[in-house]
């Protein structure tokens, strides 16, 4: 098989070469907002398991500056694997009543 008289190692040209692209040396690298992201949720956590004060999930949320409280629960529950109300009701700290 031909390979390219550039040298970038495929038939066509482009192919892999031997050093990574400088768009998966970026990929490979950390994201600054998760590390934010992880703490407003870990914070937001310990506020859901808080015996004394009970704040809502939306209150919550806002409190921690995610955009809407959906896009809270959806971090939260890729998270920690279930969602604040699940969490807040297995630690004795929910709102409702029964």
């Amino acid at each position: 098989m031909g390979e390219s008289p550039s040298g970038s190692g495929g038939p066509d040209g482009a192919g892999c070469s031997a050093t990574p692209s400088r768009r998966s040396s970026v990929r490979q690298r950390r994201v600054p907002g998760r590390s934010s992201r992880r703490r407003r949720l870990e914070r937001a956590r310990m506020e859901l398991a808080a015996p004394l004060r009970r704040p809502g999930v939306a209150e919550v949320a806002a409190r921690w500056q995610f955009a809407d409280s959906s896009h809270f629960i959806r971090a939260f529950k890729n998270q920690y694997g279930q969602t604040p109300a699940e969490f807040a009701r297995a630690n004795g700290t929910s709102r409702e009543t029964k």
